[in-house]
Order: structure tokens, then C-alpha cells, then sequence
């Protein structure tokens, strides 16, 4: 696979999770919680309201509209796709503000390393 393929695939995918997290936005904002979520079950309904990813790690790799109901597959292509937007050598071709991106770096690198390892991301998200 050609690094040009990979690089459209990924895209594609960053593409797909972003229109499903939109998608589920746009029910909740419209219908509200389900039923699920208001009987308090499933992965971290009470838990998973406004506010709940206490640390960020679910926002450093953009999945925060999908929280613990992000598989493990979407954890991983949402961290290649962060991991390619703000790694440092990136960064420094581009002019950006090569501390930032370090910083920025720094914490998709914390996240993935809880949220790829099944036990630490339960725990993380008290299941």
C-alpha cells in the first residue's frame, strides 16, 4: 500500500467517525438522551453527559462525540489521524509553533496509551 493510499484512506475514515459523531450530535440535540441513557444504562450513561471526559483523553483524539462507544478500530485511526496533524516534524515544515505541537503531541500520545488498552479505558471510563 502506497503511503498516498494510506494517507486517503485514513482521511477517509477521520471523514466517517466525524459524520457519525455529527450525526449523533444532531439526534441528541433534536430527540435528547435515549432511553438507555435516561434509565441510566450502558457504557457510562450517567457519567458521559456535559463535562464527563475528565482528563480530555477523548477530545485529544477528537472522539469526544463518541466517547466510550468509540471502538477500538475508530481510537485508532482517530490517533493516526491526530498523530498526522500535530507531530512536531510536521509542524516545523509548516511554521507552526513548534512548542505547541509538541505539547499537543504529547497529550494524543498520553491518550492513546489509556484509551488502546482495554483495562485502562475501562477504568477510565468507570465501567
Amino acid at each position: 500500500m502506497t503511503r498516498q493510499r494510506f494517507l486517503r484512506q485514513l482521511e477517509d475514515e477521520v471523514r466517517r467517525v466525524e459524520a457519525e459523531a455529527a450525526e449523533e450530535e444532531e439526534r441528541r440535540r433534536r430527540y435528547g438522551p435515549s432511553q438507555r441513557e435516561r434509565l441510566g444504562h450502558g457504557a457510562g450513561a450517567a457519567r458521559w453527559g456535559a463535562g464527563a471526559d475528565p482528563q480530555g483523553l477523548y477530545r485529544a483524539l477528537a472522539l469526544e462525540g463518541r466517547g466510550p462507544r468509540a471502538t477500538p478500530e475508530e481510537v485508532k485511526a482517530a490517533y493516526r489521524a491526530a498523530v498526522m496533524a500535530c507531530h512536531p516534524d510536521r509542524a516545523a515544515q509548516g511554521g507552526a509553533d513548534l512548542a505547541a505541537a509538541a505539547e499537543q503531541f504529547a497529550r494524543v500520545q498520553a491518550a492513546y496509551e489509556v484509551l488502546r488498552d482495554p483495562e485502562r479505558r475501562r477504568a477510565y471510563d468507570g465501567r
